[in-house]
């Protein structure tokens, strides 16, 4: 996919992909992006580019995972998405738990209508921001996964006003608020939101 820049393509990767390069030129360049998209944030532990990189890799371990990144003609990354499969019971040891993600069984409600796709993280370099590569990620992302037959989405996201732009996008999107945000021990600031696909 394109974008309406046309500077920026959007691209799909594997890990199998990000892991050839010995140099891990491509898992860097993401890491720094996640970096940029993380630090800072007030219930956020002040990660390093290098553990950032492992979970990138350890989420594209997941079942059903993607990721696609934003680049430029010169295949610099400027934003990435990452999503997988979430379950509601643990089975092998690569599944994610929605009651992970926030504390609770709160939301195991979501299963009764079949299979969750969690968007794990959607970053966007500063200097691109505000351009449409948010939205084309996300688009291109949640096409992907209703190409294959998936039609329910969760993320979560922080309420501040820093975050509004996010949460405006992906109200165009489809999302609407769960009104449920994590416990005390599972990032009290985010709440979550859900995509249904008819």
């Amino acid at each position: 996919m394109t974008t309406n820049n046309t500077a920026v393509q959007i691209v799909q990767k594997t890990v199998e992909a990000l892991l050839a390069d010995r140099r891990l030129a491509l898992l860097r360049a993401i890491g720094f992006l996640s970096w940029l998209t993380w630090h800072g944030w007030p219930d956020e532990p002040d990660w390093d580019i290098e553990r950032l990189q492992v979970g990138i890799v350890n989420d594209l371990h997941r079942p059903n995972a993607k990721l696609f990144i934003a680049q430029t003609v010169n295949e610099t990354p400027v934003g990435f998405i990452v999503a997988y499969e979430v379950f509601r019971y643990r089975r092998t040891e690569r599944q994610a738990v929605l009651r992970d993600l926030c504390g609770s069984n709160i939301l195991d409600y979501l299963f009764l209508q079949g299979r969750l796709i969690y968007i794990d993280s959607l970053g966007v370099s500063p200097d691109y921001r505000r351009r449409g590569y948010g939205e084309a990620l996300l688009t291109t992302c949640l096409e992907a996964y209703e190409a294959e037959g998936f039609g329910r989405f969760v993320l979560r996201t922080r309420m501040d006003e820093e975050r509004r732009p996010a949460r405006q996008l992906f109200a165009k999107k489809g999302f609407v608020s769960l009104e449920v945000r994590g416990d005390s021990g599972h990032y009290p600031q985010r709440e979550f939101f859900l995509r249904e696909v008819q």
